[in-house]
């Protein structure tokens, strides 16, 4: 039997493995209390939250309301909760975390984790769900042992949907749009912003226009203050790639009649490998703050992830 093949998921400074047939299919809230929930191909099959707890912080009394709250929404849904068997063993003991694993459910039982790290104050909620699974116990120790509640160099692992990049744990995320075929996110850190930009079906887009044309178009509003940009090839990631630039306008009267407000730089390149176009934005009100947004892009990876 052919190994299962895994993928690092990482989200709002959040990572661990999974299967790679389980993707993002629904996201809440922030980097400070939020959700997702990971599908299989026919059913949900994990779900993660992660919140700051209060400042009384205790595991075990965490893990007994917790505990509470599973048994009455199983018995509000008709399912029986069985009895709650906690698990040793189940996680990697890392320094500065508690852990607690449970299992409970009769038929397919369902896995629950709750993780807290000391170092950066996060109470983290893992819930794994079988379908028909051969063997769970093994899968959802692999899970949950691999889970990071925080990055140990400050850059964060975004990881989802064929997207893959890192991000400095300063900048927030503002925005998402996640598309079928077309996923955007927006950060920022108030002096900076970066987005980044993945489009599927590339090789078809650009039988109708090329990789410029694709830039200005999905950058529309981002561009519209700054007219005349500079669009020149350069290999990036190995690929074929256009860096955009504004023009400088030249005379006094041009550019107190159409100030540009701030400095933009913008990336996009085809990779052939996965028929994907990636494009990358960095804003800042600054030259030197413009050159650290834009090194960012180097940190979007394309075929060569793992």
């Amino acid at each position: 039997m052919n190994e299962e093949k895994y993928y690092t998921f990482g989200w709002h400074g959040i990572s661990f493995g999974i299967p790679e047939n389980w993707e993002l299919a629904r996201e809440t809230g922030n980097r400070k209390e939020g959700s997702v929930r990971l599908d299989g191909i026919y059913a949900p099959r994990f779900e993660v939250a992660w919140k700051k707890p209060d400042k009384h912080y205790n595991l075990k009394a965490v893990f007994g309301r917790y505990r509470n709250d599973v048994e009455k929404s199983a018995r509000r849904k008709g399912q029986d909760p069985g009895e709650i068997e906690i698990l040793g063993g189940f996680t990697e003991s890392l320094p500065g975390r508690e852990t607690c694993v449970f299992r409970w459910g009769s038929g397919d039982p369902v896995y629950e984790c709750v993780s807290f790290c000391r170092e950066c104050y996060r109470l983290v909620f893992m819930r794994y769900m079988p379908q028909d699974d051969a063997d769970p116990a093994p899968r959802a120790k692999r899970i949950f042992s691999s889970l990071r509640d925080h990055s140990e160099n400050g850059d964060e692992l975004w990881s989802f949907l064929g997207l893959h990049f890192y991000m400095p744990g300063n900048f927030s995320l503002e925005n998402a749009v996640l598309n079928s075929g077309f996923i955007r996110m927006d950060f920022s850190d108030r002096k900076e912003t970066v987005s980044v930009i993945m489009i599927s079906l590339a090789q078809e887009l650009l039988e109708e226009r090329d990789l410029t044309d694709i830039m200005r178009f999905y950058l529309k509003k981002d561009l519209k203050h700054f007219r005349n940009m500079d669009f020149k090839e350069e290999s990036m990631h190995g690929h074929a790639g256009v860096i955009g630039r504004p023009v400088k306008r030249e005379g006094r009267l041009r550019r107190i009649l159409f100030p540009e407000k701030g400095c933009i730089r913008v990336f996009g390149w085809l990779c052939k490998q996965n028929n994907k176009i990636f494009i990358a934005k960095a804003f800042s009100l600054s030259e030197q703050g413009l050159d650290e947004a834009a090194s960012m892009h180097a940190h979007i990876r394309c075929h060569s992830c793992s």
